[in-house]
């Protein structure tokens, strides 16, 4: 059976009593309905995990875990991802940050792009944002978050987008995304709004170091090019296909 994994921003330690925020009460003994005695994994956000039992469970006073060992070992990152992506639809954007944080990328830029569907993002949507990575991560068995910055402009970004080897995700070129020569450490890739980048955007990019790759003859929408484009990425250069950790006993 597997253990439930809940986050806390609380800094972890072996061993330690552990007074869980309200949400994450209220999520393990209202939605997961545990009990105590039950088993869970807490992680940090920042790799760290440890395995916890509950001691006791109060809807008024949060839940208290104790942890039952040692920190779980780290995770490994094969492959440092950077993504870039172009600010669409509230449903798209939100299944888009959703997918891409289960593909284990690292860092999720918003970008104001000339056909952004959206000029003005409210603290409240980058709020929301920033927990849908944090349920993914519970369900996905990462133990670091994804960074989720402010948005940055288009042209901003392009200028250091975090790491040398830089893609453009296109529909002006044929080149495929298999070709590109494997990275070292750590990628950016580029992905536009609905209709995709304009023309002057790509060429700013390419000047810029960036290289424009196809993934294939389908026209994808916003929300399915960069899990797409992830996905063969991580599966070319990166950890997907590679054997899961085993689960915590408890």
């Amino acid at each position: 059976m597997r253990v439930a994994r809940v986050y806390t921003p609380q800094k972890l330690a072996p061993n330690a009593r552990v007074v869980l925020e309200p949400a994450a009460s209220h999520h393990v003994t209202a939605v997961l309905r545990a009990r105590p005695g039950a088993s869970l994994v807490l992680f940090d956000g920042d790799d760290r995990a440890i395995d916890a039992r509950i001691k006791s469970a109060d809807h008024r006073k949060g839940v208290i875990a104790v942890t039952a060992g040692e920190f779980l070992p780290p995770t490994a990152v094969v492959l440092e991802t950077i993504l870039g992506l172009a600010i669409t639809r509230p449903n798209a954007m939100a299944e888009a940050i959703q997918k891409a944080t289960e593909l284990g990328v690292t860092c999720i830029q918003p970008l104001l792009t000339e056909r952004a569907q959206a000029r003005l993002v409210p603290p409240r949507l980058l709020s929301r944002w920033r927990q849908i990575t944090i349920a993914s991560c519970e369900q996905c068995g990462r133990n670091r978050l994804p960074e989720l910055p402010e948005p940055q402009e288009f042209d901003e970004w392009i200028r250091n987008p975090g790491s040398p080897n830089r893609l453009l995700l296109s529909t002006r070129t044929r080149e495929p995304l298999a070709a590109v020569p494997p990275p070292t450490g750590s990628i950016a890739v580029a992905v536009g709004p609905e209709g995709g980048f304009s023309a002057a955007e790509e060429r700013d990019a390419l000047a810029r170091g960036f290289i424009a790759v196809s993934l294939g003859p389908r026209v994808l929408r916003a929300e399915t090019a960069p899990v797409a484009g992830l996905a063969i990425i991580q599966s070319l250069w990166g950890d997907l296909g590679l054997a899961p950790l085993p689960e915590s006993a408890g």
